[in-house]
Parts: C-alpha cells; structure tokens; sequence
C-alpha cells in the first residue's frame, strides 16, 4: 500500500463529522438537533456560575469576622444567661468576704509604711551627726575604744561582786560580833 495515495483519498468515518458544531449548520448527515439545546445548557452554567460567585463573595463579606462575632456572643451569652439579681448577690457576697482581709492588709501596709518612715527618720539624723563630728575617725582608735568599753564592763562587774563579797563579810562580822556579844 502506497502511503502517500492512502492520505490523499482519506476513508469516510462510520461516526458524524465535527464540521458546523455550534453554528447549527446542515453537515452531511443532516440538522443537528441537539446543538440548540447544547448552547442553552452552556449558557444556564455560566449563568449559575455567575450567581454562585456572588452569593460567595456575599458570604464572605458576611463571615469575613465570624471570630470576632463569635467572642462578641459569647459573651453576651454570659450575661443572658445570668439574672441581675444573682449577678448582684454574689458581688456583695464576694465583697463581704474580702472587705475585711482587705482591710486587714492596708493597715499592715501603712503600719509598716510608718515604722520605714520613723527609721528613716533616725538614719537622716545619724548622718546629720556624722556629718556635724566632721571627718571620720580611723577604723584601730574605734577598736581601742570597744577594748576599753569591755574592760570598763569588766571591771565595773567585778567591782559589783566584790561589793557583794564585802556586804557578805559585813553581816557575817556583825552577826559574829552579836554572837559574841550575846555570850558575854
């Protein structure tokens, strides 16, 4: 079989030819009656794609702030639910019961507050004084005087017993002396 002559004499098709789809034209076979009808039904879809568009646009403009609609109803339902009179009952309950521990912690607060105040009071007349001496003294004159504030409340307690010892020695004598005065 000869290529090129096959191609030029093509064989006719068992099926209807694709010539004049849509324009309603007769082909060979004759009129084709459903094409009207193919047009409308292209037609209806675009139509309800068109309004399927907009409805979805519209409802995206409608949903657009669901979450901040959805936290507005939440908390109304709050509310709704609640009757006033509840609500108000337990607030003053509420307040009942922590007025007092309340109370309680502000006037430990301003007591606390005026101890601080009164020691800082002492520390900035402390430092007034300080400052009035004039300069410091060296850190061993200080040492020295703690030494000698030790020894003097040494020696002031021993001075004390042995006050204590001579009173005893005392009334021992003058008992003694009574004794023998008795005897005599």
């Amino acid at each position: 079989m000869d290529y090129r002559r096959s191609s030029v004499y093509p064989r006719h098709s068992v099926f209807p030819s694709a010539t004049g789809l849509g324009s309603g034209s007769k082909g060979a076979d004759g009129p084709r009656p459903y094409l009207p009808h193919l047009e409308a039904c292209i037609n209806a879809t675009n139509q309800s794609t068109d309004t399927l568009k907009a409805l979805l646009e519209d409802f995206n403009d409608g949903t657009g702030d669901l979450p901040r609609l959805t936290k507005v109803l939440e908390n109304s339902r709050l509310f709704v639910l609640i009757n006033e009179d509840v609500l108000r009952k337990y607030k003053a309950q509420l307040a009942d019961e922590i007025e007092p521990q309340v109370g309680e912690l502000i006037a430990k607060a301003e007591k606390s507050l005026g101890v601080l105040e009164r020691r800082e009071v002492q520390l900035q007349k402390k430092i007034e004084v300080h400052r009035s001496n004039g300069p410091a003294k060296p850190a061993a004159p200080a040492a020295a005087s703690k030494a000698e504030e030790r020894r003097a409340k040494l020696m002031a307690a021993r001075r004390d017993r042995l006050m204590r010892e001579l009173k005893a020695l005392e009334d021992e004598v003058e008992s003694l002396g009574n004794q023998v005065g008795d005897r005599s």
